[in-house]
């Protein structure tokens, strides 16, 4: 079993919500864009614009294709955080661009 360090805990609760302020179950997800290395993959709206323009593709297909095309190309574009405090890595795609993206 791996345990969390105490001196983590903090880093790795901050990922999903802003432990500085009050939790707020509604809005339990925030973005911290500068976390990510911009070397990992694409800006979010540079990545909703390509998941559009890759769907052409297949558009003739069925939506649970497409559906699946976008995902992958969300994977394989969307900026990551891989640290060595969190065994998790961080997918920044707080802005769901499969879906804006179809």
């Amino acid at each position: 079993m791996y345990y969390i360090k105490d001196e983590d805990y903090n880093f790795i609760s901050n990922k999903f919500h802003d432990t500085k302020g009050p939790f707020n179950p509604m809005n339990q997800f925030i973005r911290h864009d500068a976390i990510f290395d911009a070397s990992t993959g694409m800006h979010g709206d540079d990545l909703i614009k390509g998941i559009s323009e890759n769907d052409k593709k297949y558009e003739k297909l069925p939506h649970s294709v497409r559906k699946a095309r976008a995902m992958e190309y969300a994977l394989d574009n969307t900026r990551i955080l891989c640290d060595p405090r969190d065994i998790f890595p961080a997918i920044n795609s707080i802005d769901r661009p499969v879906a804006r993206g179809l």
